[in-house]
């Protein structure tokens, strides 16, 4: 592949991408057209993108083999998509009803500041949506029960796009509920949601993709697959850093950024338990559920080695 070409890719197809879906988002809710046609779209076209460029310039081509892990893959983001999407929105609505109520008055929650530009707002709710989820996210990895469900997204010993989707339920739940619930109790639009959905999903798609990426100064902005390959490493030195989902503003704050310039990444997934059910996606979803059954291998002690 010829130099330019490589560097289109290393550089540019990350912002090109996430700036084309915003902007197509925003342009397509001013046209009134249905917004979840244009996520749909947005979302599958990415897909492609990702798929293609992993395999013009992959970070590592054996990243690229299946390994038995994409039936397992594909099966949680059926699931994600079919079950626990239709879910989240019956229960906000559910949800929100309770809370107006509580309250007393629609215009008690309507705090969110819907009158800024759109990118605006939406700079808004990515950092606020993020602080749940990092938090969260950081306490998955040092708290046993926490780390039991959060243990099938480091399962996988490969990264490429479609492991980004490989999550347990309960884990995808509370990245919602302690992330873009809050904001849409607040008052955040129909717009702002649909519009932060289109972009979590393309930097979701990025950061786990096998591409050789130089992302640069976006790697102080965004959560970019530069930086997330050492939170999967079973280095545990630094497998506790980037926990930021979309942006990586609070790993910053908190301590917990790293870039990884002076290491070199050896393996990705999971240092313990030995035996988990790596390809398994329904065994997965009950080994939270009796891990001492279930999975095997499991240190005595409570200081188990997260990855």
């Amino acid at each position: 592949m010829i130099k330019p070409f490589k560097t289109f890719i290393s550089s540019l197809l990350f912002p090109l991408t996430l700036t084309l879906g915003t902007s197509a988002m925003i342009i397509g809710a001013e046209a009134a057209i249905n917004p979840e046609t244009i996520a749909m779209i947005i979302a599958v076209t990415t897909i492609i993108i990702v798929h293609t460029a992993e395999r013009l310039h992959p970070f590592r081509k054996e990243w690229n083999k299946n390994k038995g892990d994409v039936k397992a893959d594909l099966t949680s983001l059926a699931v994600i998509l079919a079950a626990l999407e239709p879910l989240m929105k019956l229960v906000t609505t559910w949800a929100t009803s309770v809370a107006l109520i509580i309250v007393g008055s629609t215009y008690s929650l309507s705090i969110f500041p819907t009158e800024w530009p759109v990118l605006a707002q939406l700079a808004i709710f990515a950092v606020f949506a993020e602080f749940g989820r990092y938090w969260i996210h950081r306490a998955s990895h040092t708290r046993h029960h926490l780390w039991r469900v959060h243990a099938s997204h480091h399962s996988a010993d490969r990264l490429y796009q479609f492991n980004g989707y490989r999550i347990h339920p309960i884990n995808h739940l509370w990245n919602y509920f302690l992330g873009q619930f809050p904001l849409v109790l607040l008052g955040a639009s129909e717009e702002i949601i649909m519009l932060y959905f289109v972009f979590s999903s393309i930097t979701a798609a990025f950061q786990h993709s096998n591409i050789d990426s130089k992302n640069g100064l976006l790697n102080y902005i965004f959560s970019t697959n530069e930086l997330h390959r050492w939170h999967h490493t079973t280095d545990k030195t630094v497998g506790h850093k980037n926990f930021g989902s979309v942006i990586i503003v609070w790993d910053i704050i908190f301590a917990s950024y790293y870039s990884g310039k002076d290491n070199v990444l050896d393996k990705v997934g999971l240092m313990s338990p030995k035996n988990y059910p790596i390809n398994n996606f329904w065994l997965q979803m009950v080994a939270p559920f009796c891990w001492n059954r279930c999975v095997t291998n499991e240190p005595t002690n409570k200081e188990q080695i997260y990855s």
